[in-house]
């Protein structure tokens, strides 16, 4: 089967990462991929030098106005013409417009959508005809958008919800490193973690206030903020956990680099987001490495979690967040959670689940089209 994935973000997000791990995960499975992606993207730069198989195409399109449309088709067009591609994977509303219009004039390609944004399910007349007449099948990466398409009226058997896959030989349970000495937390103490960009989408006002709330339940917790700046600085991010009193309990850390200390330190992983979520890579690097979860009632989150490994909380305030890790500890059972977490993890979240979930879906989107 030859695939050419259409990844053309500027950006390093999670639509990229989905596109990009999904890619390396069907060369590795056999198939002969394509990425079509920007020169100048970080995705284009991982791509050249991790991901062995793999064909990299630089498309510097940018979908801004109808002559960069007709610019970009004639590029398009040929490289359709020449490679012979069985499925065009397209992850970005631009590009998907762009090949829906080609693919008039090249080949019998199978054009594949995959939606991992609320954004792009928007029920225009157009958007609609798209989905419907121009596009063979539609990839959703959580249930919830799945139904946002099916009100669009795209056939049942062109759908199917695909979410992310982890790399569980990477992320893996892991105890001891120094992390816990470096921060000064001690060996009896249970670390509560959250892992995200400093944004008010994620949530991290509600996790501070659920700070202080569960401070006062409880003696030997520790709380660790683990990201990067975005829409709040570093120093907003201090002064709310200084407003709640929670200081000498409350480690904040700003990058990534450590991020397989962070998750070999926590016992249990919060993600309070308010929106978002449809892909949600950090729920599945917590359940890899072990951790129990607690999240809102999101995107793919409750697609995912499951009571024996977790909580999804409905009322996304400090005090739900506060009863629901309350639970999780009174019950004793933080241990046996997270092995129920890396078994899911192994079972159903595999990169290798991930790579052929995708392509008995491609298959059964070119059988059904040359049954015609």
């Amino acid at each position: 089967m030859k695939v050419l994935q259409v990844v053309n973000f500027r950006w390093y997000n999670a639509q990229a990462h989905y596109g990009y791990v999904l890619s390396c995960a069907l060369a590795e499975l056999g198939a002969d991929v394509h990425l079509l992606a920007h020169p100048d993207s970080p995705l284009f730069s991982m791509a050249r030098s991790g991901c062995q198989g793999l064909r990299l195409i630089p498309f510097r399109f940018t979908g801004r106005g109808l002559f960069g449309y007709i610019g970009a088709s004639g590029f398009v067009r040929k490289l359709l013409a020449e490679e012979g591609y069985d499925i065009v994977n397209v992850h970005r509303g631009e590009e998907h417009t762009l090949f829906s219009m080609c693919r008039k004039h090249t080949g019998q390609f199978s054009l594949i959508r995959t939606i991992s944004d609320k954004r792009h399910t928007r029920k225009s007349i157009f958007s609609h005809h798209q989905l419907r007449r121009l596009t063979d099948g539609v990839i959703c990466v959580s249930r919830s958008l799945l139904d946002d398409i099916s009100i669009a009226g795209v056939p049942a058997d062109r759908l199917e919800y695909i979410p992310l896959g982890i790399d569980t030989a990477l992320f893996t349970p892991r105890k001891g490193g120094n992390l816990r000495a470096r921060l000064g937390i001690a060996d009896d103490e249970i670390v509560v973690t959250i892992l995200a960009r400093f944004s008010p989408v994620k949530g991290h006002s509600i996790f501070i206030q659920m700070a202080r709330i569960l401070s006062d339940r409880f003696a030997n917790l520790h709380f660790l903020i683990v990201g990067y700046p975005a829409q709040i600085s570093e120093d907003e991010i201090s002064a709310m956990i200084k407003d709640a009193g929670i200081e000498d309990k409350t480690s904040v850390i700003v990058g990534s680099r450590t991020v397989f200390d962070v998750l070999s330190t926590t016992d249990i992983g919060l993600i309070p987001s308010n929106g978002s979520e449809y892909i949600a890579r950090t729920l599945l690097e917590y359940i890899a490495s072990g951790v129990p979860i607690v999240a809102s009632n999101v995107g793919v989150l409750p697609d995912i979690i499951t009571d024996d490994f977790g909580i999804v909380v409905d009322d996304i305030t400090p005090t739900a967040f506060a009863d629901a890790v309350s639970s999780i500890i009174n019950s004793g059972k933080i241990q046996q959670m997270g092995k129920f977490a890396r078994e899911i993890a192994e079972k159903r979240y595999s990169i290798e689940n991930f790579a052929k979930h995708t392509i008995d879906f491609y298959e059964k989107i070119l059988e059904r089209k040359s049954s015609k």
